[in-house]
């Protein structure tokens, strides 16, 4: 990718990248590694941003998570009520999608967060310079604990 050209804020968010670099991903593993889909360091390893930008900021992901899932509930009861479905067929449906999407829409839901709520600016420097060039950001802003 050339140095002009920066990942959009979609290209961001549907890629879990950080939003302070859109340069690494947030996440160090797959989504459907149930062990280990929450998993992230602490620090963008390229630029430095801290992801957790205060304690307990990801319990806001949540709300978001319960809202695509109320959007799952609704599209099957658009379904049942279009296509005259039987109920448990409408019900199974609902429980697996949502079980099968859970990874998916929990990650995206914390991307989400931070991108909206996160008060993170893009910054092409930070993309721009490599790891040791951003050093300076991580004595510029200390962890706070």
């Amino acid at each position: 990718m050339a140095s002009n050209q920066y990942p959009s804020l979609l290209q961001g968010i549907a890629g879990a990248q950080c939003p302070k670099c859109r340069h690494e991903r947030m996440f160090s593993h797959k989504a459907y590694d149930l062990r280990n889909f929450l998993r992230m360091p602490e620090r963008c390893p390229h630029c430095g941003f801290r992801f957790e930008v205060e304690p307990g900021f990801w319990w806001g992901s949540m709300y978001i998570t319960y809202a695509f899932n109320v959007a799952i509930l609704v599209a099957g009861l658009i379904c049942y009520f279009m296509f005259a479905l039987p109920v448990w067929t409408v019900v199974l449906g609902i429980f697996f999608m949502a079980l099968i999407l859970l990874p998916v829409l929990v990650r995206l839901s914390r991307v989400l967060l931070l991108y909206l709520f996160g008060q993170v600016a893009f910054d092409p420097r930070r993309h721009d310079n490599t790891p040791a060039q951003n050093a300076p950001y991580f004595e510029e802003h200390p962890n706070p604990s």
